[in-house]
């Protein structure tokens, strides 16, 4: 561990859309990798402090569109609490339906060659992006 950051894998070890949790002196962050790059939350619902990414892939939600009609929405990029099933986007922490206005804490993801780490001591707010360098 350097800089505030610990190495939670390599690329190709990543299976698509499932996350791999890392231990931290934040907590457990849970890493996954996406068709768009990888992302990082604390594996802990804002909610009551379910593990979200244990044991989990990143799903699809529906939204409500007309009465009685329902269209998918954020295809890969939700977790779900398996306590109570608040939804949450990946990419932004948000919640998804306004169930509340708490929202995942997100880390930096860096990838240095094909080496891939979690910052987990992000500023309060920082966008949680992928960083890319070169080899």
């Amino acid at each position: 561990m350097d800089n505030d950051r610990v190495r939670a894998g390599v690329v190709d070890e990543f299976v698509l859309n499932r996350f791999r949790v890392v231990d931290t002196p934040a907590g457990a962050i849970g890493v996954v990798r996406t068709t768009d790059g990888f992302y990082a939350v604390l594996n802990r619902c804002p909610h009551m402090g379910a593990p979200v990414c244990v044991g989990t892939d990143l799903t699809t939600s529906t939204v409500a569109s007309r009465p009685f009609e329902y269209r998918l929405a954020h295809e890969d990029r939700v977790v779900r609490c398996p306590w109570h099933r608040w939804e949450f986007r990946v990419d932004t922490g948000e919640s998804i339906g306004n169930t509340t206005k708490a929202r995942l804490l997100r880390f930096p993801v860096i990838v240095e060659g094909a080496e891939v780490f979690v910052q987990y001591r992000a500023a309060r707010g920082a966008a949680a992006r992928v960083k890319e360098t070169p080899q």
